[in-house]
């Protein structure tokens, strides 16, 4: 029988729907729960579960089905009801927060095909665990503190200005490695779907 692994939960998300959003994106791509279950290797139950909202994701479970519905973090969010081309500070949407560590904030409307998100870590904050692989390339840069990221092959310090590419499908963790508060922005591209 599979089983979830018993991680760190999304508990801090808003009020988004995400097992919503994840039955939607499921749907639009022609996926059984059973099918999704498979590729994931997680249970039928968890998933089901989950799309009813009724328990949370791990950061684990998260990054599997991103990765396996070939879709972001926030393609998760719930669709706004308008189509904002400007978003202030105080109007960022938090994707996911972790008190006193870390804090990821949308900074545009996730309808659009370009993606920007603010993530802002605490000393010591360290996601080595928990590395990203997206399904398009990426551009990081580090407007507040410095960061190390550790990639697939290689290993990155970041001071404020600095910037990093990520290629699509590159596994990547984040790590504060300074003594202040670390604050950078990320941006990647809807890749354009075959399928339509």
């Amino acid at each position: 029988m599979k089983m979830a692994k018993t991680e760190t939960n999304m508990t801090d998300i808003e009020e988004r729907k995400i097992g919503d959003r994840i039955k939607e994106i499921r749907k639009e791509k022609g996926l059984t729960l059973k099918q999704l279950s498979e590729m994931l290797d997680l249970s039928i139950g968890y998933l089901s579960n989950l799309e009813r909202n009724l328990n949370s994701p791990t950061l684990d479970s998260l990054q599997k089905i991103c990765e396996s519905l070939e879709i972001n973090i926030v393609d998760l969010l719930e669709k706004s009801p308008k189509d904002n081309l400007l978003v202030t500070k105080d109007e960022r949407r938090v994707v996911f927060e972790k008190k006193g560590e870390i804090r990821y904030e949308m900074v545009n409307s996730s309808e659009k095909n370009l993606k920007g998100v603010c993530i802002i870590m605490e000393p010591g904050a360290n996601y080595k665990n928990f590395s990203w692989g997206h399904n398009s390339d990426e551009l990081g840069v580090v407007i507040k503190g410095m960061m190390k990221i550790d990639t697939n092959d290689n290993e990155y310090i970041l001071n404020e200005g600095d910037s990093l590419y990520i290629p699509a499908h590159t596994s990547h963790s984040l790590i504060n490695i300074g003594k202040d508060q670390c604050i950078s922005y990320w941006f990647n591209t809807e890749m354009p779907n075959s399928d339509k």
